[in-house]
């Protein structure tokens, strides 16, 4: 049962673009310089550039993690010292940093559906939003939604920086949920059990989930026991497409071969790219036969919402996977 839903801001609730773009309009305008269209484009794509130098897009790296909102400070004053030296502005980087940050204080760039979206949910869940942003610039902006979100979950508050599992364990604590409410604690294993059973393919499910994460298993052991009554093979094992190369980029920095594969296959939708995984992972326990089509069904923490018909290699030869047809995923 869902009890909580968790928002994330900018670029879910928020419009980042344009957020920033109004901020450098205002703030070209406040050191008397024009900007065009193609300085706005310029600048947005710096920012971009900025911030995965200072690695914020690798925010469960160990190191990034650490020092997350340092690093955020610093990616804001970088693109300030370009727009300076680029377009002329007067002020210094760190000035123009500390306007940049309150002029996103009073950035309220709200996507049209976002309201009636929570209007629609209030008082069915917990709404809560979660936010990796600085805390001066993000709970001003947040303020436009009292009434209707329950919590504000900022990481800089907490201590604790998405994707850590403890922030999600906080805010579920906190919001009166139980972390393995989630949907990785087997709703969808039993959703599609009941599916296969109806339409009569029960002998043709396998069902794969990944290993216990230190110690603890995420699938409820009901669900594990009415797979077993039903005679569905589980498998349970590392994420092949992250796996070992996860703890040496998480520990060590960079990144490895297998995920750029992983990160290739997101561009299509994070469901494509657990379909294969899984396949992948079932064909080297043995669970379905070598070289036959199949059709997987992947998606996300929320639940499934991607299918593909795909014929999977082992992970020894993961490029030799071959994905068929994408019969749904989301826009």
């Amino acid at each position: 049962m869902i009890r909580c839903i968790l928002f994330d801001v900018d670029d879910t609730l928020m419009d980042y673009h344009e957020a920033e773009t109004a901020i450098f309009r205002r703030l070209f305008a406040e050191q008397g310089r024009a900007i065009d269209a193609p300085a706005l484009d310029d600048l947005w794509e710096k920012s971009w550039l900025y911030w995965n130098g200072r690695g914020l897009d690798r925010p469960g790296r160990e190191d990034v993690r650490q020092t997350y909102h340092e690093r955020s400070r610093q990616a804001v004053e970088d693109l300030c010292a370009y727009a300076r030296e680029k377009y002329g502005l007067a002020a210094s980087p760190a000035a123009l940093g500390r306007r940049f940050a309150a002029l996103m204080a009073e950035a309220v760039t709200l996507y049209d559906d976002a309201l009636p979206a929570l209007r629609a949910l209030h008082g069915r869940f917990a709404l809560c939003a979660a936010s990796n942003a600085l805390t001066e610039s993000q709970r001003p902006r947040l303020r436009s939604l009292e009434g209707l979100l329950d919590h504000v979950f900022l990481s800089e508050e907490m201590g604790l920086v998405k994707p850590d599992p403890a922030f999600f364990a906080h805010a579920a604590r906190a919001a009166g949920a139980r972390p393995d409410d989630a949907s990785t604690a087997g709703d969808t294993a039993l959703a599609a059990l009941d599916a296969a059973e109806a339409a009569g393919i029960l002998d043709k499910l396998v069902i794969v989930g990944s290993v216990p994460d230190k110690g603890v298993q995420k699938m409820r052991p009901e669900v594990q026991e009415a797979l077993a009554r039903k005679g569905v093979p589980l498998v349970l094992a590392s994420h092949v497409l992250s796996g070992a190369e996860r703890g040496l980029s998480t520990k060590m920095g960079g990144i490895y071969p297998v995920e750029i594969i992983a990160h290739t296959l997101r561009m299509l939708s994070q469901g494509v790219k657990v379909c294969l995984e899984c396949s992948v992972m079932a064909l080297d326990a043995g669970a379905i036969p070598y070289g036959e089509k199949v059709v997987a069904v992947g998606g996300t923490g929320h639940g499934a919402d991607t299918a593909c018909t795909l014929t999977p290699a082992g992970a020894n030869a993961v490029l030799d996977c071959k994905i068929h047809e994408i019969l749904c995923k989301p826009s």
